[in-house]
């Protein structure tokens, strides 16, 4: 498990309270304000923009904290860790991974849906090759450099010298998904769409995601000593790979694929947590 000088200065509950309270109140806010015609509705800009700030709450408030309790020598260790010698990986078997896990597990996802009516959707990239280089930018430039900074540079150090690799992949799951919540509330979000489509399962199936996605972000950062350039990489290509295979089989009411996705996410994360123990989900060393 990866300890850093400053991790244990700064509490993480200030920066989940202020993580939620920025995005809640920029989202909320610009939700009353187009519905009230001072801005356009979403996904219209400038509307869109205003979002698309508040999902970098998680980072920024992580560099101010950081800044607060470690000064400018504490916000160039953080940047180190994404951008300096010590975001390099020394195994780099770790980049498999990083890389490939994901869209193998869309993509398995999307076949084993086959037995049920599923193919390849007409919304994948692979039918439009020319906007892989984009979608690829957009997935670099949005979740993973907005959220990783804060998510897994600021919160899991301190979540993990309290409890081990499991319990705090568990809370930072929870914590990370309910987050996401105000897009859901928002119409012209793809979040908004779906709910309005599935309905509540539609939340209890990301909730589920994301829980298990938390516990595999926490096993590759123990393991590649919390790089967090690796976890950029690695967030990049969760959101890539749903736009490579995206998850659209429904059955009734029941989004299907989303439910095989959900299964096989979880699959390989209990069998990281079998190999590996719950308490740093990494090998002796």
């Amino acid at each position: 498990m990866v300890r850093f000088t400053t991790q244990k200065r700064g509490s993480v509950w200030l920066f989940f309270m202020l993580t939620f309270a920025f995005t809640w109140a920029v989202f909320l806010l610009a939700s009353a304000a187009s519905r009230v015609n001072l801005l356009p509705p979403f996904p219209e800009s400038p509307t869109i923009l205003i979002a698309y700030v508040a999902t970098y709450s998680p980072t920024i408030v992580a560099f101010l904290l950081t800044f607060a309790y470690a000064g400018k020598r504490g916000v160039k260790q953080l940047i180190s860790r994404a951008f300096g010698r010590r975001a390099l990986i020394e195994k780099k078997i770790w980049y498999l991974p990083t890389i490939f896990l994901w869209p193998a597990i869309s993509g398995l996802a999307l076949i084993l849906t086959i037995p049920f009516g599923g193919s390849m959707p007409e919304t994948s990239l692979f039918f439009q090759p020319l906007f892989i280089p984009l979608v690829f930018l957009v997935s670099l430039l949005s979740a993973p450099m907005a959220e990783e900074f804060g998510w897994r540079g600021y919160a899991l150090d301190r979540l993990q010298a309290r409890w081990n690799a499991l319990f705090s992949s568990l809370i930072l799951g929870i914590i990370w998904g309910g987050w996401h919540l105000p897009s859901y509330l928002v119409s012209g979000t793809s979040q908004f769409q779906n709910l309005q489509k599935y309905g509540m399962i539609e939340l209890v199936f990301f909730f589920m995601a994301i829980i298990a996605t938390s516990i595999l972000f926490t096993w590759v950062y123990n393991n590649t000593k919390g790089s967090l350039l690796i976890m950029i990489i690695f967030h990049t290509f969760t959101n890539f790979s749903l736009a490579l295979f995206p998850q659209q089989l429904q059955i009734g009411a029941l989004p299907i694929a989303r439910l095989v996705y959900v299964i096989l996410v979880w699959i390989v994360a209990i069998v990281m947590l079998n190999i590996l123990g719950s308490h740093k989900l990494m090998r002796a060393q």
